[in-house]
């Protein structure tokens, strides 16, 4: 009996903290902080039941600081459902990013109703072993390095020459 009450209000919980997760629609990016050229994925819980529905359209547009996802909801034909679940989930890479700090915009909803925007956040790090471009590797850079060689060459022959004892 003990086992049982403890059971039910364990499911029940668990049931109200998965709603109030998904409730408020949410989107996360992954990895967070990606790395420079890497496929960034954004998995979002959007709002309405998600069994049978589904995102059936998503465009994807760069905007400045991030990028902004258009999507529509609608009923996705031959899915076989249980309980529907209190959201639609949705999954879509967004593609590698240069380093920096960025944002995603989601805005749609379906043919009667648009949802609340949903903004996520995320930053990409330089990718380890970026090469640093040095002055030097350029033409004028080796011309300059090319001339101070060589007037150091010709310094030290001039000072070795003036150190000679005059007979």
């Amino acid at each position: 009996m003990i086992l049982r009450n403890f059971c039910k209000r364990a499911v029940i919980v668990l049931a109200a903290a998965a709603w109030s997760a998904v409730a408020s629609a949410q989107a996360t990016i992954a990895p967070n902080p990606g790395t420079a050229g890497q496929v960034l994925t954004l998995t979002a819980f959007l709002p309405g039941p998600g069994c049978p529905n589904g995102v059936a359209s998503s465009t994807v547009t760069s905007v400045p600081g991030g990028i902004r996802i258009d999507y529509v909801v609608a009923a996705m034909p031959d899915v076989l459902c249980g309980t529907p679940p209190p959201y639609v989930f949705f999954t879509r890479p967004i593609g590698p990013f240069a380093p920096g700090s960025y944002t995603v915009d989601l805005e749609g909803g379906t043919i009667d109703e648009v949802y609340a925007p949903i903004t996520a956040s995320f930053t990409v790090v330089a990718a380890p072993g970026d090469a640093v471009s040095a002055p030097t590797l350029s033409i004028g850079g080796l011309l300059v390095l090319g001339l101070l060689v060589a007037g150091i060459a010709s310094l030290k022959s001039f000072a070795h020459i003036a150190r000679k004892p005059k007979p």
